[in-house]
């Protein structure tokens, strides 16, 4: 029942950093950073070794997709940058 009250409050915490952090820009690059090295090791470390247990490839797929997909669409963001407006108006 504690997993559940973290959970519902790390979208109030998250909004307060972000608050808090958003004229920091110093601080802002250590939380990003803390993310990014933080996401992978938990990926690491629970999924999988549930994926080796289990001997299934569908775990990693998912992980797989979940890095690739956000990254595909990042680098096409930024080539249709100077697309946006128009998008924006259509």
């Amino acid at each position: 029942m504690i997993y559940l009250g973290i959970v519902m409050i790390a979208p109030l915490i998250g909004a307060a950093l972000y608050r808090l952090l958003h004229s920091h820009p110093d601080a802002v690059r250590l939380v990003d950073g803390f993310v990014y090295l933080a996401v992978p090791l938990l990926l690491l470390w629970q999924v999988l070794p549930y994926a080796w247990t289990e001997q299934s490839l569908l775990p990693l797929i998912a992980a797989g997709s979940g890095i690739l997909i956000p990254t595909l669409i990042e680098r096409a963001s930024h080539t249709l940058e100077s697309q946006t407006d128009n998008l924006a108006i259509l």
